[in-house]
């Protein structure tokens, strides 16, 4: 046995092991988003130019193809709704968020406490935008698994400041 065919051997080990990792982790990724972070829910937070409205949005959470969580957020109760599309990562306990406008140029980041249990129930977070106008600003906001009534989301963003 020469050099170049154990060379070439280990070459293609390599290459069929890096695979089976790669395909080995594909799966339990696809699995742990089945559990925890996929589905729709909803946030609710008080409006930047007027304190005393209350905006809400849709949230929708898909694995994508590669790995990836893709989130799509739909502004509700709104006659020309917002519109945003990102990618979400989970990292140190924390759930970061991060966002770009389809229908304008607004740019959006969270970052959302990840819950113990890995299922979203009631959880605060910190919404830091820039705005259209190229302004920077932040507020508190809150994420849920359901709809909630303008009056417990209240009572919701009250316990969290």
């Amino acid at each position: 046995m020469d050099w170049s065919t154990l060379l070439a051997g280990a070459l293609i080990g390599g290459l069929i092991s890096y695979a089976v990792d790669k395909l080995l982790t594909f799966i339990e990724n696809q699995t742990f988003i089945r559990l925890a972070y996929k589905g729709e829910f909803y946030s609710y937070r008080y409006a930047t130019t007027d304190a005393g409205k209350l905006v809400s949005h849709r949230w929708k959470i898909a694995r994508k193809l590669n790995g990836s969580i893709g989130v799509t957020i739909e502004e509700l109760n709104h006659e020309n709704p917002f519109k945003y599309k990102g990618a979400i990562r989970v990292k140190d306990r924390f759930i970061y968020v991060h966002l770009r406008g389809l229908n304008h140029s607004e740019e959006m980041f969270y970052i959302f406490r990840e819950p113990m249990d890995k299922k979203i129930t009631a959880i605060q977070g910190v919404l830091a935008a820039i705005s259209m106008d190229g302004k920077p600003w932040s507020g508190n906001e809150v994420l849920v698994n359901e709809p909630i009534s303008p009056q417990k989301a209240g009572r919701l963003l009250a316990e969290c400041t």
